[in-house]
């Protein structure tokens, strides 16, 4: 198991969720990059999106 820590917490994920976490930043940061962004400002509206992604998990789960 891997660890993505994320506002001061950390959330255990298996193998296959840190992967497609990392292939997905990548891909952010190079996209990113071909628009003339550096990778500082991609990973920020990666993290952004994560977290958005996290609220709306809890908001189903909470239903």
């Amino acid at each position: 198991m891997l660890c993505i820590a994320s506002q001061g917490r950390e959330t255990t994920v298996g193998d296959a969720t840190q992967i497609c976490f990392e292939a997905a930043l990548l891909k952010a940061v190079r996209e990113a990059a071909a628009r003339g962004l550096s990778s500082a400002e991609a990973t920020g509206m990666f993290k952004a999106a994560v977290l958005w992604i996290e609220e709306m998990e809890q908001k189903k789960r909470e239903k």
